[in-house]
C-alpha cells in the first residue's frame, strides 16, 4: 500500500514587493531568496503578498513553483495563516507590521514551526514596542539577524541563544564593484538610498553646512526614489541648493556602478537599520563610509569607517572632514571594507547559513 508522503509548505509573509526588487540578484533579493532555497530544500514554497504580487510573478528570478497569494485585509491574512498552520507550514514573517505578528501567533497555536525576520535593527524607537516585540519572539523558533550586535542585544533583552541565527542578506558583488582605483581623481559625498524621513537626510544636510566652511566646492550627490521626505525643503532650509545634486532613481547595474565610482565618501544618518545594502554597496565602489552609531554597523565596520551619533551633525561634519582631508585613510578603510564583503557577504556562505536557518 503506497502512503502519499505529506508535502512540506515554505510560508512567506511579504509586506509589499516593489519595482526595484527586480534589479536585484536572486541571492539579494531578500523577499524572494529564501523561497527560491526552500524550494531546493524540498518544501512547497506559498508567498502570501500585501500588494505586488504581480510585481513578484514577474520578477527576472522569480521560480513557477512558488504560489503567489495577494491579501488585502488581516481577515484574508488570518484564513490564509490558519489554511497553511493546518498543513503544518513553515511560516517566515518579514515585518514588524500587524499581519506578520498575527502569523506567527497563529502558526504557533497550530504548532507550526515560526521564523522572524525584521529587516531592522531589533531594538525598537520605544519600551513598549520593545515589550510587545519581545513578547512575539516567544512565539517564534528562530530569528533571523544581520550581525552579532543584534544578537548580543537580543540576548540581553532575555531572548534564548538557540533562536538566533546571524544570516545576513548577500551583497552583489557582480554589480558593484571598483572601477576608479585613483582616490586622488574622487570627490564629493553622496547619499544613496531611498529619500525617507528615518535616514537622517536633515543631519547630512546640515553637516554639509559645515563642511562647506573648509570646502567650500563641496558637492552632496542623493541618488535614489523619493519616499516620504522631501529634500527640496530642508535644502533650501539650509542655503545648499548649489551644493546638492538629487539624481532621482537608479537601477542596479553598470551606470549606477559607474556613478558610485566618482564619488569619495558615503554619508547616512539613518536612525534604524537592518543590513542597509547601500551601505555595502558604496563601499564596494570605493567609498569610504560615513555612518550613525547604531547596532547595525558598530560590529561590521568597526575598524572601517567613522561613526557619528544621531542627529550630531557636527560629529558627521567632522568626520566627511577627515576623510576628504586624508585620502589614504579612506583607501586604508576602504580597502578593509571590500575584504569583508567579498568573504563574509558574497552569495556562498549567506546560502549555507540560510540554508541552516530554514532547515526544520
Amino acid at each position: 500500500m503506497n502512503i502519499k508522503k505529506r508535502e512540506k509548505y515554505f510560508v512567506c509573509f511579504i509586506d509589499g514587493y516593489f519595482p526595484a526588487l527586480h534589479s536585484f540578484s536572486a541571492a539579494q533579493n531578500y523577499y524572494l531568496y529564501p523561497l527560491l532555497l526552500a524550494t531546493q530544500l524540498g518544501y512547497k514554497p506559498v508567498a502570501i503578498v500585501r500588494g505586488g504580487a504581480d510585481l513578484m510573478r514577474t520578477d527576472p528570478h522569480f521560480d513557477k513553483d512558488i504560489t503567489v497569494i495577494e491579501y488585502i485585509n488581516l481577515f484574508q491574512c488570518v484564513l490564509l495563516v490558519a489554511k497553511y498552520s493546518l498543513l503544518r507550514a513553515v511560516t517566515y514573517s518579514n515585518s514588524h507590521t500587524l499581519p506578520s505578528y498575527v502569523s506567527i501567533i497563529i502558526s504557533k497555536f497550530f504548532l507550526c514551526k515560526t521564523i522572524f525576520m525584521g529587516h531592522i535593527q531589533p531594538k525598537r524607537t520605544t519600551h513598549l514596542k520593545q515589550i510587545i516585540f519581545n513578547t512575539i519572539l516567544l512565539f517564534v523558533d528562530r530569528v533571523r539577524l544581520n550581525n552579532a550586535s543584534e544578537k548580543n542585544f537580543l540576548l540581553a533583552q532575555g531572548v534564548s541563544e538557540e533562536k538566533l541565527y546571524i544570516a545576513p542578506i548577500a551583497v552583489n558583488g557582480g554589480a558593484f564593484y571598483k572601477i576608479n582605483f585613483e582616490y586622488s581623481t574622487r570627490r564629493d559625498l553622496v547619499y544613496y538610498g531611498n529619500t525617507t524621513k528615518q535616514k537622517g537626510l536633515p543631519t547630512i544636510f546640515e553637516a554639509l553646512t559645515i563642511v562647506k566652511k573648509e570646502f567650500p566646492d563641496v558637492m552632496l550627490h542623493v541618488v535614489g526614489s523619493r519616499g516620504d521626505y522631501n529634500p527640496e525643503e530642508d535644502i533650501e532650509k539650509y542655503k545648499i541648493k548649489d551644493n546638492v545634486v538629487l539624481h532621482g532613481p537608479y537601477s542596479h547595474g553598470e551606470s549606477l556602478n559607474t556613478l558610485l565610482n566618482t564619488f569619495l565618501v558615503f554619508v547616512i544618518s539613518t536612525k534604524g537599520e537592518g543590513q542597509c545594502l547601500a551601505v555595502y554597496e558604496s563601499a564596494l565602489t570605493g567609498n569610504a563610509l560615513c555612518l550613525p552609531n547604531i547596532m547595525s554597523f558598530q560590529e561590521v565596520f568597526k575598524d572601517k569607517a567613522l561613526f557619528h551619533d544621531l542627529d550630531d551633525a557636527h560629529g558627521l561634519a567632522k568626520n566627511i572632514v577627515s576623510y576628504m582631508s586624508d585620502t589614504n585613510l579612506v583607501q586604508e578603510h576602504n580597502t578593509k571594507c571590500i575584504k569583508m564583503i567579498q568573504e563574509e557577504y558574497n552569495e556562498e556562505p549567506v546560502r549555507e547559513k540560510l540554508v541552516t536557518l530554514l532547515s526544520f
